[in-house]
């Protein structure tokens, strides 16, 4: 659902063609994927205030509601999203305080990124018949990867396709355990965040991790201590999702000589799409 203005309008009535006038990328990679069948959460984009579509949205899908951003034009400080907001009133102060940054709020039903058992993301270009598959372990989520804030657990290379695995490598426990504890510290830190988040209703565009010191056991203990493989029932689930991506997708989406596709397996064993993104996020 995107709301612009006074017009609201729903997914089926919402064309690609209006949302690359506008240059919401993000948005757009969920409907086209959505179209051809990938699984993506539902979604409303707001291109300006509207009351009435965020409140429609809170009752059909409840509180609390994840916010995203997403952008025209790459802003100085763009605010952090990807977090659980508990109150609609909070939601339309952070609302008004997003557009106002130049960006528009990107809400879903809330999905908690620390309860991801699998996250990946899916290197792909169009010339290329090979997918490179990033994943990250539970406690993790998508958007390490897409920062680059996190080293993949596990790494395939995958010809398309004849679903051939031709490279394949696992973290080591030594490195594994670093990165827990870097995670365990990010986690505690954007814990805070949230809570500043829905006590004022502002987002900031940077939040800041302690490299070193204590660390809290609540906060290492929800972090497995060891990386699991990916099972091979979860992996070929994902695989016609990203044949659909490559296949049927790319070609549809504004031009870049590599894309990269944000997955997260749930825990109701489905996997979900975060967003396709490729060069222009980088304007």
């Amino acid at each position: 659902m995107v709301a612009d203005g006074a017009t609201v309008l729903v997914n089926q009535e919402v064309t690609a063609d209006y949302l690359t006038g506008r240059r919401v990328y993000k948005t757009l990679s969920l409907l086209i994927a959505g179209s051809a069948g990938i699984p993506v959460p539902p979604f409303l984009l707001l291109l300006n205030e509207n009351a009435e579509a965020l409140t429609s949205f809170a009752g059909q899908w409840s509180t609390p509601l994840m916010l995203r951003v997403d952008y025209g034009r790459l802003p100085a400080r763009k605010p952090i999203g990807g977090v659980a907001v508990h109150r609609i009133e909070t939601m339309g102060r952070l609302c008004q305080f997003i557009l106002a940054q130049g960006c528009y709020p990107l809400i879903h039903p809330d999905i908690d990124r620390f309860s991801d058992v699998y996250s990946c993301g899916v290197i792909l270009t169009l010339k290329d018949l090979d997918a490179e598959l990033e994943f990250v372990g539970e406690g993790f989520d998508a958007g390490d990867l897409r920062r680059g804030t996190s080293v993949p657990h596990e790494k395939m290379r995958l010809a398309l396709p004849s679903r051939t695995l031709k490279e394949h490598s696992v973290i080591d426990q030594e490195t594994y355990e670093l990165e827990r504890r870097r995670r365990a510290r990010y986690s505690a830190a954007l814990g805070q965040y949230t809570q500043e988040l829905n006590r004022l209703g502002r987002a900031r565009a940077a939040i800041s991790v302690p490299r070193s010191g204590p660390l809290r056991a609540k906060d290492l203990e929800r972090i497995p201590a060891r990386y699991e493989r990916v099972p091979s029932s979860i992996l070929n689930s994902l695989i016609p999702l990203i044949e659909t991506i490559k296949f049927r997708v790319l070609s549809t989406l504004p031009s870049s000589s590599v894309y990269v596709a944000s997955f997260s397996y749930l825990p109701n064993r489905t996997w979900v799409l975060w967003d396709i993104y490729g060069q222009w996020y980088r304007r």
